[in-house]
């Protein structure tokens, strides 16, 4: 596995965050911290990406120490351009949903 720890904003908007990815990679995953919110305890976490076709991949995050863990799938990295994604917590019943952060995907130089 390879980890990229990141910054994600909740309360204000600003410049995204770029998460670099090659095609079809699976090992990938990114550490989030978010700069201007305390994630909850007991919080849980999924995370969007629409890719550059407009097809939307979800997933499950893990909320742990105060950091959110995004483990990228194949899925997630098909296709090759800037992805937008986004971050959701929820706890007690109520949703918070982070600003986005950019999944850059290049080309897989093997096909």
């Amino acid at each position: 596995m390879v980890t990229v720890k990141s910054i994600i904003n909740f309360v204000s908007q600003a410049v995204p965050s770029i998460i670099s990815a090659v095609q079809g990679d699976s090992g990938r995953e990114v550490l989030f911290t978010a700069s201007d919110f305390k994630l909850p305890s007991g919080a849980t976490a999924e995370y969007h990406i629409r890719q550059p076709s407009g097809n939307v991949e979800s997933g499950s995050a893990t909320v742990e120490d105060g950091k959110i863990l995004v483990g990228f799938t194949e899925d997630d990295t098909a296709e090759i351009g800037d992805s937008y994604g986004q971050v959701q917590i929820s706890s007690g019943g109520l949703t918070v949903t982070s600003f986005d952060f950019i999944l850059a995907v290049c080309n897989f130089r093997g096909n």
